[in-house]
Protein backbone atom coordinates (compact mmCIF):
# COMPACT_ATOMS: atom_id res chain seq x y z
CA UNK A 1 0.00 0.00 0.00
CA UNK A 2 2.92 2.28 1.25
CA UNK A 3 5.00 1.55 -1.97
CA UNK A 4 2.01 2.09 -4.26
CA UNK A 5 1.57 5.24 -2.56
CA UNK A 6 4.95 6.52 -2.96
CA UNK A 7 4.90 5.15 -7.04
CA UNK A 8 1.73 7.16 -7.42
CA UNK A 9 2.87 10.41 -5.79
CA UNK A 10 6.29 9.77 -8.19
CA UNK A 11 3.95 9.51 -11.42
CA UNK A 12 1.98 12.07 -10.88
CA UNK A 13 4.64 14.88 -9.56
CA UNK A 14 5.89 15.96 -12.98
CA UNK A 15 3.05 17.88 -14.30
CA UNK A 16 3.01 20.12 -10.89
CA UNK A 17 6.49 20.71 -11.17
CA UNK A 18 6.24 22.08 -14.32
CA UNK A 19 2.96 24.32 -12.99
CA UNK A 20 4.54 25.56 -10.26
CA UNK A 21 7.62 26.29 -11.93
CA UNK A 22 6.04 28.21 -14.80
CA UNK A 23 3.83 29.90 -12.57
CA UNK A 24 6.81 30.73 -10.27
CA UNK A 25 9.02 32.24 -13.65
CA UNK A 26 6.17 34.15 -14.69
CA UNK A 27 5.52 35.77 -11.25
CA UNK A 28 9.01 36.60 -10.82
CA UNK A 29 9.82 37.86 -13.73
CA UNK A 30 6.81 40.18 -13.77
CA UNK A 31 7.43 41.50 -10.68
CA UNK A 32 11.28 41.93 -11.55
CA UNK A 33 10.43 43.91 -14.49
CA UNK A 34 7.60 45.72 -12.62
CA UNK A 35 10.03 46.66 -9.81
CA UNK A 36 13.34 47.68 -12.34
CA UNK A 37 10.39 50.07 -13.97
CA UNK A 38 9.26 51.64 -10.53
CA UNK A 39 12.88 51.85 -9.23
CA UNK A 40 14.33 53.42 -12.60
CA UNK A 41 16.67 50.86 -13.39
CA UNK A 42 14.21 49.16 -16.17
CA UNK A 43 16.34 49.37 -19.77
CA UNK A 44 14.75 52.52 -21.97
CA UNK A 45 13.24 53.91 -18.74
CA UNK A 46 15.69 56.66 -18.72
CA UNK A 47 16.49 57.67 -15.39
CA UNK A 48 19.03 54.72 -15.64
CA UNK A 49 22.38 54.62 -16.01
CA UNK A 50 21.74 50.96 -17.96
CA UNK A 51 20.76 52.88 -21.00
CA UNK A 52 24.43 53.20 -21.87
CA UNK A 53 24.73 49.18 -21.66
CA UNK A 54 23.76 46.50 -24.00
CA UNK A 55 20.54 44.91 -23.55
CA UNK A 56 21.96 41.74 -22.90
CA UNK A 57 23.91 42.98 -20.05
CA UNK A 58 21.09 45.14 -19.29
CA UNK A 59 18.49 42.38 -18.95
CA UNK A 60 21.26 39.72 -17.91
CA UNK A 61 21.94 41.18 -14.87
CA UNK A 62 18.83 41.08 -12.91
CA UNK A 63 17.34 37.98 -13.85
CA UNK A 64 21.00 36.18 -13.67
CA UNK A 65 19.99 37.56 -10.24
CA UNK A 66 16.81 36.54 -9.41
CA UNK A 67 17.72 33.38 -10.56
CA UNK A 68 20.65 32.81 -8.34
CA UNK A 69 18.14 33.73 -5.36
CA UNK A 70 15.33 30.94 -6.78
CA UNK A 71 18.06 28.35 -7.59
CA UNK A 72 19.83 28.96 -3.92
CA UNK A 73 16.68 29.32 -1.44
CA UNK A 74 15.23 25.98 -3.70
CA UNK A 75 18.73 23.97 -3.07
CA UNK A 76 18.10 24.74 0.81
CA UNK A 77 14.16 24.38 0.95
CA UNK A 78 14.50 21.22 -0.70
CA UNK A 79 17.16 19.59 1.81
CA UNK A 80 15.53 21.33 5.17
CA UNK A 81 12.11 19.56 3.83
CA UNK A 82 14.66 16.85 3.61
CA UNK A 83 15.65 17.08 7.21
CA UNK A 84 12.21 17.30 8.19
CA UNK A 85 10.66 14.05 6.84
CA UNK A 86 9.89 11.41 9.30
CA UNK A 87 11.79 8.28 8.86
CA UNK A 88 11.03 5.11 7.20
CA UNK A 89 11.76 1.56 8.03
CA UNK A 90 14.25 1.59 5.34
CA UNK A 91 15.69 4.81 5.99
CA UNK A 92 15.05 8.34 4.16
CA UNK A 93 11.20 7.71 2.58
CA UNK A 94 10.73 8.39 -1.47
CA UNK A 95 9.61 11.92 -0.30
CA UNK A 96 13.12 12.74 0.93
CA UNK A 97 14.61 11.11 -2.17
CA UNK A 98 12.94 12.85 -4.34
CA UNK A 99 13.64 16.57 -2.55
CA UNK A 100 17.24 15.21 -2.55
CA UNK A 101 16.82 14.95 -6.65
CA UNK A 102 15.99 18.46 -6.94
CA UNK A 103 18.21 19.67 -4.66
CA UNK A 104 21.00 18.23 -7.02
CA UNK A 105 19.18 19.94 -9.86
CA UNK A 106 18.69 23.48 -8.32
CA UNK A 107 22.27 23.39 -7.36
CA UNK A 108 23.47 22.65 -10.67
CA UNK A 109 21.50 25.16 -11.75
CA UNK A 110 22.82 27.64 -8.83
CA UNK A 111 26.26 27.26 -9.80
CA UNK A 112 25.20 27.97 -13.76
CA UNK A 113 23.49 30.92 -12.74
CA UNK A 114 26.14 32.79 -10.04
CA UNK A 115 28.61 32.09 -13.04
CA UNK A 116 26.34 34.30 -15.83
CA UNK A 117 26.01 36.45 -13.00
CA UNK A 118 29.58 37.73 -12.49
CA UNK A 119 29.94 37.48 -16.34
CA UNK A 120 27.16 40.30 -16.27
CA UNK A 121 28.49 41.95 -13.52
CA UNK A 122 31.82 42.44 -14.66
CA UNK A 123 30.87 43.56 -17.98
CA UNK A 124 28.28 46.10 -16.27
CA UNK A 125 31.40 47.42 -14.29
CA UNK A 126 33.87 47.35 -17.36
CA UNK A 127 30.82 48.76 -19.47
CA UNK A 128 32.53 45.92 -22.22
CA UNK A 129 30.09 42.97 -24.24
CA UNK A 130 29.95 39.89 -22.98
CA UNK A 131 31.71 38.97 -25.81
CA UNK A 132 34.67 41.31 -25.32
CA UNK A 133 35.47 40.78 -21.76
CA UNK A 134 38.87 39.56 -21.32
CA UNK A 135 38.39 36.30 -19.48
CA UNK A 136 41.98 35.34 -18.92
CA UNK A 137 42.03 38.39 -16.46
CA UNK A 138 39.26 38.00 -14.60
CA UNK A 139 41.04 37.07 -11.94
CA UNK A 140 44.25 39.27 -11.95
CA UNK A 141 44.81 42.08 -14.68
CA UNK A 142 44.39 45.84 -15.20
CA UNK A 143 40.20 45.10 -15.74
CA UNK A 144 39.68 42.15 -13.27
CA UNK A 145 36.85 41.38 -11.66
CA UNK A 146 37.16 42.29 -7.78
CA UNK A 147 34.22 39.29 -6.98
CA UNK A 148 35.90 36.66 -9.16
CA UNK A 149 37.25 34.38 -6.53
CA UNK A 150 34.60 34.39 -3.88
CA UNK A 151 31.74 33.96 -6.48
CA UNK A 152 33.71 31.17 -8.56
CA UNK A 153 34.37 29.26 -5.69
CA UNK A 154 31.02 29.75 -4.82
CA UNK A 155 29.96 28.12 -8.49
CA UNK A 156 32.22 25.56 -7.69
CA UNK A 157 31.01 24.60 -4.24
CA UNK A 158 27.25 24.41 -5.53
CA UNK A 159 28.09 22.06 -8.07
CA UNK A 160 30.21 19.77 -5.55
CA UNK A 161 26.78 20.07 -3.73
CA UNK A 162 24.27 18.67 -6.84
CA UNK A 163 26.89 15.87 -6.80
CA UNK A 164 26.78 14.97 -3.12
CA UNK A 165 23.08 15.68 -3.07
CA UNK A 166 22.59 13.32 -5.73
CA UNK A 167 24.10 10.27 -3.90
CA UNK A 168 23.46 11.13 -0.77
CA UNK A 169 21.08 8.20 1.11
CA UNK A 170 20.98 9.52 4.64
CA UNK A 171 19.30 12.54 6.98
CA UNK A 172 22.88 12.81 8.50
CA UNK A 173 24.26 13.38 5.05
CA UNK A 174 21.23 15.91 4.37
CA UNK A 175 22.13 17.68 7.28
CA UNK A 176 25.70 18.29 5.70
CA UNK A 177 24.76 19.45 2.93
CA UNK A 178 22.13 22.16 4.10
CA UNK A 179 25.35 23.28 6.00
CA UNK A 180 27.38 23.51 2.90
CA UNK A 181 24.66 25.20 1.51
CA UNK A 182 24.01 27.70 3.64
CA UNK A 183 27.95 28.52 4.28
CA UNK A 184 27.55 28.95 0.02
CA UNK A 185 25.07 31.75 0.64
CA UNK A 186 27.73 33.86 2.15
CA UNK A 187 29.30 35.09 -0.79
CA UNK A 188 26.07 36.65 -1.87
CA UNK A 189 25.83 38.41 2.05
CA UNK A 190 29.23 39.68 3.09
CA UNK A 191 30.88 40.19 -0.12
CA UNK A 192 31.24 44.02 -0.78
CA UNK A 193 30.84 44.93 2.53
CA UNK A 194 33.71 45.69 4.13
CA UNK A 195 33.17 49.50 4.61
CA UNK A 196 29.84 48.61 6.66
CA UNK A 197 29.86 47.27 10.42
CA UNK A 198 29.74 43.37 11.11
CA UNK A 199 26.51 43.67 12.11
CA UNK A 200 25.33 44.85 8.69
CA UNK A 201 26.60 41.59 7.28
CA UNK A 202 25.58 39.50 9.79
CA UNK A 203 22.03 41.25 8.96
CA UNK A 204 21.91 40.84 5.68
CA UNK A 205 23.29 36.99 6.58
CA UNK A 206 20.48 36.31 8.84
CA UNK A 207 18.36 37.98 6.07
CA UNK A 208 18.80 35.58 3.25
CA UNK A 209 19.49 32.46 4.65
CA UNK A 210 16.02 32.85 7.00
CA UNK A 211 14.24 33.69 3.57
CA UNK A 212 15.93 30.39 1.85
CA UNK A 213 14.57 28.31 4.61
CA UNK A 214 11.41 29.64 4.66
CA UNK A 215 10.51 29.84 0.63
CA UNK A 216 12.47 26.70 -0.53
CA UNK A 217 11.25 24.82 2.42
CA UNK A 218 7.72 25.44 1.33
CA UNK A 219 8.42 24.49 -2.10
CA UNK A 220 9.55 21.48 -0.48
CA UNK A 221 6.34 20.86 0.87
CA UNK A 222 4.47 21.97 -2.34
CA UNK A 223 6.25 20.03 -4.71
CA UNK A 224 7.23 16.97 -3.04
CA UNK A 225 5.18 16.07 0.36
CA UNK A 226 1.78 17.41 -0.69
CA UNK A 227 0.12 13.87 -1.81
CA UNK A 228 2.16 11.86 1.13
CA UNK A 229 0.70 11.07 4.65
CA UNK A 230 3.73 12.37 5.68
CA UNK A 231 2.35 15.90 5.34
CA UNK A 232 0.64 16.09 8.69
CA UNK A 233 3.86 15.49 10.64
CA UNK A 234 6.62 17.30 8.19
CA UNK A 235 4.07 20.56 8.10
CA UNK A 236 3.72 20.96 11.55
CA UNK A 237 7.30 20.95 11.72
CA UNK A 238 7.92 23.18 9.14
CA UNK A 239 5.01 25.64 10.85
CA UNK A 240 7.38 26.14 13.89
CA UNK A 241 10.62 26.63 12.07
CA UNK A 242 8.92 29.12 9.51
CA UNK A 243 7.93 31.12 12.27
CA UNK A 244 10.62 31.43 13.57
CA UNK A 245 12.37 32.70 9.88
CA UNK A 246 9.94 35.10 9.55
CA UNK A 247 10.29 36.88 12.79
CA UNK A 248 14.35 36.55 11.84
CA UNK A 249 13.47 38.44 8.43
CA UNK A 250 11.26 41.25 9.65
CA UNK A 251 13.78 41.96 12.49
CA UNK A 252 16.46 41.72 10.06
CA UNK A 253 14.67 43.24 6.97
CA UNK A 254 13.89 46.20 9.88
CA UNK A 255 17.49 46.77 10.34
CA UNK A 256 18.68 47.08 7.13
CA UNK A 257 15.95 49.35 5.62
CA UNK A 258 16.90 51.76 8.95
CA UNK A 259 20.12 51.98 7.47
CA UNK A 260 18.84 52.77 4.18
CA UNK A 261 16.10 55.55 4.53
CA UNK A 262 16.86 58.68 5.99
CA UNK A 263 13.28 58.98 7.51
CA UNK A 264 9.92 57.46 7.44
CA UNK A 265 9.01 59.93 4.52
CA UNK A 266 11.43 58.21 2.00
CA UNK A 267 9.27 55.24 2.40
CA UNK A 268 6.36 57.31 0.27
CA UNK A 269 8.97 60.35 -1.15
CA UNK A 270 11.38 57.84 -3.25
CA UNK A 271 11.66 55.22 -5.65
CA UNK A 272 13.89 53.19 -3.12
CA UNK A 273 11.03 53.60 -0.53
CA UNK A 274 8.36 52.62 -2.78
CA UNK A 275 9.90 49.36 -3.94
CA UNK A 276 10.44 48.54 -0.13
CA UNK A 277 6.39 49.70 0.22
CA UNK A 278 5.86 46.30 -2.12
CA UNK A 279 8.79 44.19 -0.49
CA UNK A 280 7.30 44.78 2.79
CA UNK A 281 3.52 44.42 1.73
CA UNK A 282 4.32 41.60 -0.10
CA UNK A 283 5.97 39.88 3.73
CA UNK A 284 2.97 40.91 5.24
CA UNK A 285 0.96 38.74 2.99
CA UNK A 286 2.90 35.62 3.46
CA UNK A 287 2.66 36.09 7.28
CA UNK A 288 -1.52 36.17 6.99
CA UNK A 289 -1.38 32.86 5.00
CA UNK A 290 1.69 31.19 7.53
CA UNK A 291 -1.20 32.71 9.94
CA UNK A 292 -3.88 31.03 8.03
CA UNK A 293 -2.06 27.69 7.87
CA UNK A 294 -1.22 27.91 11.53
CA UNK A 295 -5.13 28.29 12.11
CA UNK A 296 -6.63 26.16 9.72
CA UNK A 297 -5.15 24.33 7.06
CA UNK A 298 -2.14 22.33 9.06
CA UNK A 299 -4.97 21.56 11.58
CA UNK A 300 -6.86 20.18 9.15
CA UNK A 301 -4.25 17.98 7.47
CA UNK A 302 -3.18 16.92 10.91
CA UNK A 303 -6.98 15.86 11.40
CA UNK A 304 -7.32 13.69 7.71
CA UNK A 305 -9.80 16.54 6.91
CA UNK A 306 -8.16 16.94 3.15
CA UNK A 307 -4.99 18.63 1.78
CA UNK A 308 -6.53 20.53 -0.95
CA UNK A 309 -6.87 23.88 1.77
CA UNK A 310 -2.81 23.77 2.36
CA UNK A 311 -1.72 23.13 -0.73
CA UNK A 312 -4.34 25.96 -2.29
CA UNK A 313 -2.49 28.33 0.36
CA UNK A 314 0.75 27.09 -0.23
CA UNK A 315 0.53 27.74 -3.53
CA UNK A 316 -0.07 31.11 -3.36
CA UNK A 317 2.04 31.51 -0.81
CA UNK A 318 4.92 30.51 -2.77
CA UNK A 319 3.93 32.32 -5.93
CA UNK A 320 4.25 35.69 -3.28
CA UNK A 321 6.97 34.83 -2.09
CA UNK A 322 8.74 34.67 -5.86
CA UNK A 323 7.63 38.36 -6.21
CA UNK A 324 8.72 39.41 -2.82
CA UNK A 325 12.23 38.08 -4.15
CA UNK A 326 11.88 39.77 -7.16
CA UNK A 327 11.26 43.23 -5.73
CA UNK A 328 13.90 42.80 -3.82
CA UNK A 329 16.16 41.79 -6.58
CA UNK A 330 14.82 45.38 -8.15
CA UNK A 331 15.31 47.22 -4.76
CA UNK A 332 18.98 45.94 -4.93
CA UNK A 333 19.47 48.48 -8.03
CA UNK A 334 17.77 51.38 -6.89
CA UNK A 335 19.00 54.38 -6.19
CA UNK A 336 18.70 54.59 -1.91
CA UNK A 337 17.40 57.76 -0.93
CA UNK A 338 19.65 61.07 -0.71
CA UNK A 339 22.52 59.30 -3.01
CA UNK A 340 21.40 59.56 -5.99
CA UNK A 341 23.07 56.37 -7.13
CA UNK A 342 21.60 52.80 -6.44
CA UNK A 343 23.13 49.42 -6.89
CA UNK A 344 22.80 49.44 -10.16
CA UNK A 345 26.40 48.16 -10.76
CA UNK A 346 26.60 45.29 -9.00
CA UNK A 347 24.59 42.84 -7.11
CA UNK A 348 24.31 42.33 -3.41
CA UNK A 349 26.46 45.26 -2.98
CA UNK A 350 29.19 44.00 -4.39
CA UNK A 351 30.59 46.57 -6.87
CA UNK A 352 29.52 49.45 -4.33
CA UNK A 353 30.06 48.22 -1.07
CA UNK A 354 28.67 52.00 0.77
CA UNK A 355 25.19 50.39 -0.37
CA UNK A 356 24.18 47.12 1.90
CA UNK A 357 21.52 45.37 -0.68
CA UNK A 358 18.07 44.55 1.00
CA UNK A 359 16.98 41.48 -0.17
Amino acid sequence: MTSTSGRLNDSVGVTPHRVYGATVATAGLGALALGLWLGGGLPGSGSSSILSQSALTAWGLPISRFAVDVAAFGTMGMLITCVLLPRSERGLSAAAHRCLRSAAGLALTWAAATAALLLFSWSDVTGLPIAALPLDQIIGGPQSSPDAVPFLVCSALAVIISTAAGVTQTRKGAVVLLVLTGYNLLPLTTTGHAEHSPAMAYALTVHVVALALWIGGLAGLLIHVRGSPLLAVAASRFGMMALGCYVAVAASGITLAWVNLRSAGDLWGTRYGLLLFFKTAGLLGVGLCGWWHRRRTVAAVARRRGTRPFVRLAAGEVVIMAATVAFGVALSRSPTPGTGTGDAHSHAAVVHPAQPRLL
